[in-house]
C-alpha cells in the first residue's frame, strides 16, 4: 500500500516537472515563433552551432555562418550564456557571445 501510495506521488512530482521544463522552453502559442522579438547577427565566429537546449553538450541543430541573421524566438536569453535563436524553421539555442542585436531593413 506504501509502495502504491509513493508510485503515485513519484508519478504525479514527473508530471509537474514535465510541465514546467515545457513551460519554459515552449512558448505560450506558435504564433510567438513567427513574428519573433527581434533579431541577431552572427559576430565573432565564422561557423556558429545552434544547439537544441542551452548546454555546449546539447545535440546541434544546424550551424548559422558569420553575418547569419537569426531570429530571436523568445523575448530574453537565458541565465547562462545562451539565448534562444531560430534559423529557418530550426529553433533552438546558440553561444550569447557571438549574437548581436540585429535591425531588418524594410
Amino acid at each position: 500500500m506504501k509502495s502504491t501510495h509513493l508510485l503515485r506521488c513519484s508519478l504525479g512530482l514527473i508530471a509537474l516537472l514535465t510541465a514546467i521544463i515545457l513551460a519554459l522552453y515552449v512558448p505560450a502559442n506558435a504564433q510567438e515563433y513567427e513574428e519573433g522579438f527581434g533579431y541577431y547577427e552572427v559576430s565573432g565566429a565564422s561557423a556558429l552551432n545552434i544547439r537544441e537546449r542551452p548546454y555546449l553538450n546539447s545535440p546541434v541543430l544546424a550551424v548559422a555562418e558569420e553575418g547569419e541573421i537569426l531570429v530571436k524566438w523568445k523575448r530574453y536569453c537565458s541565465l547562462r550564456p545562451w539565448c534562444p535563436v531560430q534559423k529557418g524553421d530550426v529553433r533552438g539555442w546558440a553561444g550569447k557571445e557571438y549574437l548581436e542585436d540585429a535591425e531588418l531593413d524594410d
